[in-house]
């Protein structure tokens, strides 16, 4: 599956994808899959020396009940991310520091009981730049540092292919938190039932099939 997985970002091909999902689907008790805090199915394909590959998927309606209400953010590594259904919406954020402002940028500490994000001393001002929508069959890219969130509309699906790499230890993976003073706020892992994982893996190769 590995190398089918790599070539789906030198040439994008509907049949390679759903080899991958039935692979998935095959192998669906030895998956590693969670709802991640931001709201979709986190999916780990697999990983290289270099590079990270994951499948991400938001399904129509109700999502995590763990997903938080801070979803700017940033990464330590550059992200590729096609999109395999729907259609996504990228918005981008530039921040400066504001003594003043109510917007306060949180570090994001992981552990395998989830992932933690730690106050700093850092308040910013936040402006959106641009949003950008990518379709299905298509790519876009984010630049590691570059404040960013992922938009999928409540009622709509989508689901994406995610490639990261060239990750920086210069850079630290952050938040921004409006309006709080906790020191720390807890996002623990929310595993998904293989019943559920199976059931979404089905939907996402149905939709690939009839073009949904």
């Amino acid at each position: 599956m590995n190398n089918i997985v790599n070539s789906l970002f030198n040439s994008y091909s509907k049949n390679n994808m759903l080899k991958i999902l039935d692979f998935l689907i095959d192998d669906v008790k030895g998956i590693y899959a969670e709802w991640h805090p931001l709201g979709f199915i986190y999916i780990k394909l697999f990983q290289d020396k270099n590079n990270d590959y994951r499948l991400h998927i938001w399904p129509k309606g109700v999502r995590s009940f763990n997903k938080t209400q801070y979803p700017i953010h940033n990464h330590t590594y550059n992200i590729k991310s096609l999109v395999v259904s729907g259609k996504v919406g990228c918005e981008a954020y530039l921040i400066e520091k504001k003594a003043n402002s109510n917007k306060k940028l949180y570090e994001v500490h992981y552990s395998n009981l989830g992932t933690k994000l730690v106050s700093t001393d850092e308040f910013v001002e936040v402006e959106k730049s641009n949003i950008s929508w990518t379709n299905a069959g298509n790519s876009y890219k984010i630049k590691k540092g570059d404040y960013h969130q992922s938009v999928v509309e409540q009622n709509a699906y989508a689901a994406t292919v995610v490639k990261n790499y060239n990750k920086s230890s210069n850079i630290k993976p952050r938040i921004i938190v409006n309006d709080n003073d906790k020191l720390e706020y807890d996002c623990p892992t929310e595993k998904i039932e293989n019943d559920l994982l199976l059931d979404k893996l089905k939907e996402l190769k149905n939709r690939l099939k009839n073009n949904l």
